[in-house]
């Protein structure tokens, strides 16, 4: 498990380089990718845990967000983000 981790950091470390350098469309949408797998592996955990937990409302409330973060970035979003992403994952759980 942990050699698996570190070969897929190894990969992915040269990945992030390049979209950070590149910016803009390129960052935005590897940082949403990552996200929505960050979003599915949660998914996945809550369910192991015995929870119904909906799919598309996570992990495509997650990619929408960060995406529409990009699209429309304003000062007073950051708090709205938060605030919905703490919603979704709270009616995941209950």
């Amino acid at each position: 498990m942990l050699l698996e981790r570190t070969l897929v950091g190894l990969v992915l470390l040269p990945l992030a380089g390049i979209a950070i350098y590149l910016g803009g469309w390129v960052f935005a949408i590897g940082i949403t990718l990552m996200l929505g797998v960050a979003g599915w592996e949660y998914w996945r955990m809550v369910r192991i845990g015995g929870y119904t937990p909906s799919f598309f409302l996570i992990v495509g409330g997650i990619v929408i967000l960060s995406l529409v973060r990009h699209i429309f970035p304003s000062p007073g979003f950051n708090f709205t983000l938060n605030f919905l992403i703490l919603a979704m994952m709270a009616t995941s759980v209950y």
